[in-house]
């Protein structure tokens, strides 16, 4: 019996796993080996990310988010940009009402913001720079840790080809004391 060229690719696949038996060699996997054992997680085991409780709300509640907080932040992963703008909404809104809840968001905040604030849709990134706005006047010099890591989708910001985002990522640099940490004087 002849085998095709695709049955040919998969029986040397299986002889290559392991002859079979399921059992797959980690010697040559480099730096994929640190994925092996952390389940379906596409983060490594030392990750803050990798749920440590035995519940989604410990987990969250461990990494020092409100549980309110860690489903809005879900909602930001997802794909659909309606979702997303919907989160950002929420997650400003939540912010408005507890204030104190900013200085735990910030971590997380840092993470996200580099992603949301270059999102394919603008409504994405409008409403990014709208909840960005209100994190950094709330959070004050508290912020500045993280400023290092958010000045360059901040800044790819103000030239962006959506004249409302660029105009509110610059209004909110300039009410922001930013400026004075990077040294430099931006005005409208």
């Amino acid at each position: 019996m002849q085998l095709s060229p695709t049955e040919k690719n998969c029986s040397r696949a299986a002889d290559f796993a392991g002859a079979g038996n399921g059992a797959v060699d980690l010697q040559n996997l480099g730096g994929f080996a640190r994925f092996v054992n952390t389940g379906n997680s596409v983060f490594p085991s030392s990750s803050p990310l990798v749920a440590t409780g035995s519940s989604e709300g410990e987990a969250v509640s461990s990494y020092g988010l409100s549980p309110e907080l860690g489903v809005i932040v879900k909602k930001l992963s997802k794909r659909d940009s309606i979702t997303k703008v919907r989160a950002l909404e929420e997650m400003e809104t939540h912010l408005k009402a507890n204030e104190g809840s900013v200085f735990s968001v910030l971590d997380t905040w840092d993470r996200l913001f580099g992603k949301l604030a270059l999102d394919v849709d603008r409504r994405v990134r409008l409403a990014t720079q709208s909840v960005h706005r209100f994190v950094l006047t709330t959070a004050k010099r508290k912020i500045a840790p993280y400023l290092k890591s958010m000045a360059g989708p901040w800044i790819a910001c103000f030239f962006d080809p959506s004249k409302d985002v660029a105009r509110t990522a610059a209004n909110t640099f300039s009410v922001s004391y930013a400026f004075v940490y990077f040294g430099m004087d931006f005005e409208n």
